[in-house]
């Protein structure tokens, strides 16, 4: 499919397809499990140059449904600095779908430096057996009153250990 690529840490073992099905009028994909035995995961993938969306708050959406998924799966994007490393990332591993679903409509919302991002890569995961399907997939801005769901914390917590 035309702008989108196989990445993660085992791309080969997985594939990706456009199914025969839509969801409101929209065409749906699936991302597939297709090896012999998980080593890693899988990830429909693009990457984009961050220029116009440098200071911006971006939300990547999208609708998911789980088929069967042995592991966990979910939207990723990361904010890459220009010589290396990450200024943001969710991959939605705290909220990831598992098993069999009907349609969840998720999210991610991540600031976009002004100064140091290059570029923004986001799309679906699956780490796992099964597949995921997705579709209707938005990428927009968002204003600063929508938070922010990136996993890094700003700050130490809990560095006595008195909260469970």
């Amino acid at each position: 499919m035309k702008g989108w690529i196989m990445g993660g840490s085992h791309p080969h073992d997985y594939h990706v397809e456009k199914i025969d099905e839509m969801l409101g009028g929209k065409p749906v994909a699936r991302l597939e499990f297709g090896g012999d035995k998980v080593i890693g995961f899988g990830t429909m993938t693009q990457v984009v140059k961050s220029n116009r969306y440098a200071g911006k708050r971006m939300r990547l959406s999208a609708s998911l449904r789980a088929n069967a998924i042995e592991g966990w799966a979910g939207l990723w994007m990361r904010i890459d600095r220009a010589h290396g490393g990450m200024l943001g990332f969710d991959n939605m591993q705290d909220r990831a779908l598992t098993g069999s679903s009907g349609w969840r409509r998720v999210e991610i919302v991540l600031d976009v430096d002004a100064t140091e991002a290059q570029a923004i890569a986001f799309g679906v995961l699956l780490s796992g057996c099964g597949a995921v399907d997705i579709s209707d997939i938005r990428f927009e801005e968002v204003g600063k009153d929508v938070p922010t769901t990136d996993s890094a914390i700003t700050e130490p917590v809990n560095l006595d250990f008195t909260e469970d």
